[in-house]
């Protein structure tokens, strides 16, 4: 209380930096909370990782189910808690995307490696990085299939617009066109 007294400014410092950290932890709509690693802030160091271990694990079929697996499990997660939406989504509307994404990733990846392992290509840098072709193809495809699964919604029910950018703001009405251009950035 001292320091209030003495320091009113020092007041405001304190409770301006923590709501700046509430509403980086928090979805601004939905009010949920966001796990660290979901954070727009954590996906490219989480990512490194995963790609890390796409390109220099052996490209058997089994590494790579798992890599891909693994990758759209966590692109998941990031699109669910990144999207535009005023509710949480039940697991079992979620389940569909998920599905379709890690199977279009497996397959495009599998698909791939059977291209790749017909091909001859006798120089050796050229056929690591056509190799590296592999975990490429099956990441863009199904991440970017990913985004359209998870966040359909704002497509098909459009995306709240509000008087106000964050989500405590009422909402004037719904956009289908927001929702097609916030997926079609983000593809």
């Amino acid at each position: 209380n001292t320091l209030r007294t003495n320091f009113p400014a020092l007041s405001l410092i304190h409770r301006w930096r923590n709501e700046r950290l509430a509403l980086a932890a928090t979805h601004p709509e939905t009010g949920e909370y966001v796990f660290p690693i979901f954070r727009r802030s954590a996906f490219v160091a989480v990512n490194m990782p995963i790609y890390a271990g796409m390109l220099m694990s052996p490209q058997t079929r089994g590494f790579i189910l798992f890599w891909q697996w693994f990758n759209q499990s966590y692109n998941c997660g990031m699109n669910y808690f990144n999207r535009s939406s005023v509710a949480p989504t039940p697991l079992l509307d979620l389940m569909p995307s998920y599905c379709l994404a890690v199977g279009a990733s497996c397959s495009m990846a599998l698909g791939a490696k059977a291209v790749m392992s017909r091909m001859t290509i006798a120089h050796p840098i050229f056929r690591a990085v056509a190799l590296g072709a592999v975990p490429f193809c099956g990441s863009v495809s199904a991440g970017a299939l990913n985004v359209l699964f998870t966040r359909r919604e704002e497509y098909v029910d459009g995306i709240a617009i509000r008087t106000e950018p964050h989500g405590d703001a009422d909402v004037v009405g719904r956009s289908r066109t927001a929702g097609y251009y916030a997926l079609r950035d983000t593809v």
